[in-house]
């Protein structure tokens, strides 16, 4: 905890409020293997338990692409953020928050980001914020399918075309595999 000035408000740092936020969404396991037991072949058969419970029918590769796929999807969305953030912290602005701004007022710096960072994203994309309403979203999948689209497409016509081009391919949100329906999957 830090104080700022005269203030008696402490504040958590950056790191700390990160680190509470991604606990809230951490798996957590319970094994009767205790520490310093708990060795590597332990830690493959706990996340192979839990690759089994969360990935149900669907089979272990197709599993993997779709993880591996969510995982960058909220590298990127998060890296987006975390750098127009920074340059709006630096010019003073120290409460922005990207993921708050309307997808009008982003769209000002779409050139720039594509050419800086190579995509780019709209706020309303953003993983957080699809999360956030993930619930409410009867067509979730539609939406991410989209998205992906939209992100892919970011970058046609620029020096990052072939590196985002097809990126999302493995990650088919509309497969049979996540269920019958658009509401199971």
């Amino acid at each position: 905890m830090t104080q700022r000035g005269t203030c008696p408000l402490k504040l958590l740092s950056h790191y700390k409020i990160r680190m509470l936020w991604q606990l809230a969404y951490a798996e957590f396991i319970f094994t009767p293997v205790c520490w310093p037991d708990f060795d590597e072949k332990e830690l493959h058969k706990a996340i192979w338990n839990i690759a089994n419970d969360l990935r149900g029918s669907v089979d272990g590769w197709d599993f993997k692409q779709y993880v591996l796929g969510f995982m960058f999807y909220r590298y990127i969305s998060e890296n987006i953020t975390d750098y127009i953030n920074a340059g709006e912290f630096e010019a003073g602005n120290a409460t922005f928050n990207y993921a708050n701004i309307s997808d009008e007022q982003a769209e000002q710096v779409r050139d720039d980001m594509v050419k800086t960072k190579g995509f780019f994203i709209l706020p309303s994309q953003l993983f957080v914020n699809v999360r956030k309403n993930a619930k409410n979203d009867a067509d979730l999948n539609e939406t991410l399918e989209k998205i992906f689209k939209s992100i892919e497409s970011s970058a046609q016509g620029t020096d990052s075309e072939e590196n985002f081009k097809g990126l999302f391919d493995d990650v088919d949100v509309n497969s049979n595999k996540l269920g019958a329906t658009v509401a199971r999957r």
